[in-house]
């Protein structure tokens, strides 16, 4: 067998040539910035909805972090997740808002998720909308669950809104949708 002309390196060589590479060093300056400049703009977005939420005993920088030390999340705290989610246009935080509503205490009104769901065509917020629908227990939806199911054009969405409609519809009126 012959040798390779390639060496092998440890993890610890390819990291320690990275770190003395002034290049590189470069672009890991410019990435820890934009991503600064990122979590800042997002903390700025967020903190208008975190000061509505104080008024309810939320202490928390992000929904984030609202959602992992509150949840199970009351019904006053969904409602005004559910009053700014219109009023947010940062995919990112809308996602977040989204999601934190699966962590709902109580039933709430669907109707804002569908309105979402409905006004936003993007797949990477569609999906966590749907899945938000199948995990929380939104009232005021199950006729339009009932047609959703079969919109091809709701992308993969779709396989959360059929576990929402198994959960949240009557057997009798879900099943021959489910069946077909």
């Amino acid at each position: 067998m012959g040798k390779s002309k390639r060496q092998l390196r440890t993890a610890a060589e390819v990291l320690a040539r990275l770190q003395a590479n002034p290049e590189f060093q470069k672009q890991q300056a410019e990435r820890q910035r934009k991503f600064a400049e990122r979590r800042a703009r997002f903390a700025a977005i967020e903190r208008p909805i975190m000061d509505d939420l104080e008024q309810f005993g939320i202490d928390a920088e992000s929904t984030e972090e609202m959602t992992s030390r509150y949840a199970p999340l009351s019904p006053q705290i969904v409602q005004v997740l559910l009053d700014w989610l219109p009023r947010i246009a940062e995919d990112r935080i809308k996602e977040s808002l989204i999601r934190a509503l699966g962590a709902a205490k109580e039933p709430f009104d669907g109707k804002p998720l569908v309105d979402c769901f409905l006004r936003d065509s993007s797949e990477t917020l569609r999906w966590p909308i749907a899945n938000t629908m199948s995990l929380a227990r939104p009232y005021g939806i199950s006729a339009w669950l009932m047609e959703a199911v079969n919109n091809r054009l709701f992308g993969s969405a779709r396989e959360m809104l059929v576990i929402a409609l198994a959960r949240l519809v009557p057997a009798e009126q879900a099943l021959p949708i489910l069946m077909s």
